[in-house]
């Protein structure tokens, strides 16, 4: 087993409540060496300040605060502080309502066998964690995810692992998975990896729990954190569910309804571009490297 330090990323906003359950379960679990990177995104709650005075207790624990709400970009906060681990084989990314399990068969705990996983199959560049869903307690939500964690299970394996896309939820990563010199999120990340990587979740035995499936809403009911969260996901192309957008202010939806079509423009662009980039300089002298590697 390597025994590297692994980076956890874990970003977070506003909900104090769920990145404290999370961490818990880290630090209690957690059997092989690892460092937590907590990424502030300009959490705006009145408490904010007793709860980063609690963080900064918390061991293995490095608080990055920034000053703007950047959405999935702020994972990138904790790429070049000076705790990130060098020689890191791997990263954690996560957003921050994530419980991990407390035993995994066959491994010392959840993160060593993420690593070993990666290690015995090399075409693996993102291996996220399976999420429980059989005591979800909203039986629309429960009926929509089982739908969808159905369809899944019939794809093709690596080893145990499904073949399947994977968000933000929590999920190991290689160092090279993202296209371009230097591992970086961006928006439309999950086009943004190399063609030769396959993104799969763990077998069903080995399930986290997702919190955002057992709250009331996933957004919150405060009318000034319901707007910020509108107005960043407009700028960064992000999906509102329409009827969140009908309980938010006009000015709000209006701002949704045109910024978020350019803003989609701006980061497909910056998609297209990537991937032509990327393929332009595998040829033509490299491009049976790139077709080799290419599942």
């Amino acid at each position: 087993m390597h025994k590297s330090v692994i980076p956890i990323v874990i970003l977070h906003r506003n909900e104090f409540k769920s990145l404290f359950s999370m961490l818990d379960s880290i630090n209690v679990t957690t059997k092989i060496p690892y460092r937590i990177f907590v990424v502030d995104n300009a959490s705006s709650v009145a408490d904010r300040e007793t709860h980063f005075q609690r963080l900064s207790r918390t061991p293995h624990l490095t608080l990055i605060r920034s000053r703007r709400n950047n959405w999935v970009l702020g994972f990138n906060a904790a790429l070049h502080h000076a705790d990130w681990p060098k020689d890191a084989p791997y990263y954690v990314f996560s957003d921050a309502d994530i419980v991990l399990p407390a035993q995994v068969k066959g491994a010392e705990c959840w993160l060593s066998y993420l690593v070993q996983q990666m290690g015995h199959h090399a075409c693996i560049g993102k291996l996220g964690m399976s999420l429980r869903t059989d005591d979800i307690d909203n039986p629309v939500l429960k009926e929509s995810v089982n739908r969808q964690k159905q369809r899944f299970l019939g794809n093709p394996r690596i080893g145990s692992n499904i073949i399947a896309p994977v968000d933000t939820t929590l999920a190991i990563y290689r160092t090279d998975f993202f296209l371009g010199r230097a591992f970086r999120f961006s928006v439309g990340h999950a086009s943004l990896t190399r063609p030769h990587y396959y993104t799969c979740r763990t077998d069903p035995e080995v399930e986290a729990v997702h919190l955002g499936w057992y709250q009331n809403s996933s957004l919150p009911i405060d009318g000034v954190l319901l707007s910020e969260k509108i107005r960043c996901f407009a700028k960064f192309g992000g999906y509102i569910e329409p009827d969140v957008l009908q309980r938010c202010r006009s000015v709000d939806r209006i701002f949704y309804k045109i910024v978020r079509p350019l803003s989609l423009l701006f980061w497909g662009s910056n998609v297209i571009f990537s991937n032509l980039r990327y393929l332009i300089s595998k040829f033509p002298r490299n491009v049976n490297v790139l077709q080799a590697a290419c599942r």
